[in-house]
């Protein structure tokens, strides 16, 4: 194997794996995906709710439970 040969799979390798890194990200950005309700205005601009579902977006709040204290008496 002359040595252009071996630096051409080399080249090549790298880019499969950079392909198969850049399919993995794209895959997990979509999970998991979330259902959130939002207030809009409709066309008459009536308050109403729509609703989400698909991958986590920043203006979204996330739900967190609030760790009760317990008053010491």
């Amino acid at each position: 194997m002359s040595h252009k040969e071996a630096v051409r799979q080399k080249r090549e390798r790298k880019k499969k794996e950079k392909q198969e890194k850049q399919m993995k990200k794209d895959w997990d950005s979509l999970l998991p995906f979330y259902l959130q309700w939002y207030w809009t205005r409709d066309w008459l601009n009536k308050k109403s709710k729509a609703w989400y579902n698909g991958p986590r977006i920043k203006w979204m709040n996330l739900f967190k439970e609030k760790k009760r204290k317990k008053k010491e008496k």
